[in-house]
């Protein structure tokens, strides 16, 4: 596992039932300084009504007395590019928290590197192809293939590639679509022999995603032969063996039971993609919001998921994507209950 980033199926339950949190996804702001083709945020540029650096204190402040042991800093857009980024990871490792990184890193150079590894982060890049050309074309912007290399190399150069207490400190995090399904093998490869976690996403089509439905869009079957893929060397040269159903190969998603999601506008979300505008910290305590109707719901969602996925064989250990089930379930005109319910539309099983 990458350390801070997720947890065992055990804890996980457990932060479920107990009203608990064990880590929290934070954005700091829309902006971004690329235009990633798969992205499904909407802007780039920074919104109206971003939440404040005081805001993100104290929402650190109430997960904290909840439980949490780490703050996922997810950005929204690219986290580094935000003015008050260090003193974010400084107050969150102050805190005695683990400050994960989620960051496109083009701006990842050795300063930075050796920063963050002062404040006990554990960093997580996108990179979707060791092609740079491939790798290129899937931002939109010349040279990022280049530069994610190098902030590897930058990160590896002061220990981030050295496992800590039993974990990983730093991974690779890529989207498959149909323009890079043929390398994943390749980047997963690179992940288990360089240490990294390694970290796949499904395409959710929404907002920017949806221009390049037709060119980025892969078939189920597809899905499922990548995944077969990652098994087959996973068990035959690393020794690891995993669900091959599970959205997120290696490791599944279980982020619902222990964690949430705050936009950078506020909005309190059980995760990236169940992408609802109820709940604001402006408005409530995350002890309240978790109190709630829909996050009851949500932390025990295995006992109230529909069509295929309900009485699955393999419940005990993967939900399916909650994220990607939801935006299907929008689509249909089913309510937000209804939506967090529904089977996974790409579920191999």
């Amino acid at each position: 596992m990458l350390r801070g980033y997720n947890y065992s199926l055990a804890e996980a339950r457990k932060a479920g039932s107990a009203k608990r949190l064990l880590a929290t996804r934070i954005e700091t702001s829309a902006v971004c300084n690329l235009r990633c083709r798969y992205c499904n945020g909407v802007t780039g540029k920074k919104l109206a009504n971003e939440i404040s650096l005081g805001a993100l204190k104290e929402v650190i402040s109430q997960v904290k007395d909840l439980g949490a042991r780490s703050i996922v800093v997810i950005g929204g857009g690219e986290p580094t590019l935000y003015p008050y980024f260090r003193s974010l990871i400084r107050y969150i490792d102050k805190n005695g928290l683990i400050p994960v990184v989620i960051t496109n890193a083009t701006r990842l150079n050795l300063a930075l590197a050796q920063f963050l590894n002062d404040h006990n982060a554990s960093v997580l890049v996108k990179m979707d192809s060791l092609d740079e050309a491939k790798q290129d074309y899937l931002v939109q912007q010349k040279g990022v293939g280049r530069k994610i290399r190098q902030g590897l190399a930058n990160l590896f150069s002061v220990g981030f590639n050295k496992t800590q207490g039993g974990q990983l400190r730093c991974g690779a995090s890529f989207v498959l679509t149909a323009k890079n399904y043929k390398d994943i093998l390749d980047v997963w490869k690179y992940c288990r022999d360089n240490n990294l976690y390694p970290n796949l996403e499904e395409l959710i089509l929404r907002n920017h995603a949806l221009s390049a439905k037709n060119s980025l869009w892969l078939e189920k079957d597809k899905v499922m032969a990548v995944k077969e893929s990652l098994l087959k060397l996973d068990r035959e040269k690393y020794g690891y063996d995993w669900l091959v159903h599970s959205p997120m190969p290696g490791h599944g998603c279980l982020q619902h039971f222990y964690s949430l999601y705050i936009t950078c506008q506020g909005y309190v979300q059980p995760c990236a993609d169940v992408m609802i505008r109820d709940f604001n910290i402006k408005d409530m305590r995350i002890s309240e919001i978790l109190d709630t109707p829909f996050f009851k719901l949500v932390r025990d969602i295995g006992k109230h998921l529909q069509g295929k996925c309900s009485g699955c064989p393999n419940g005990d250990l993967c939900v399916g994507c909650r994220g990607l089930a939801f935006s299907v379930g929008v689509e249909e005109g089913k309510d937000i209950y209804q939506a967090i319910c529904r089977e996974d539309p790409l579920c191999c099983r």
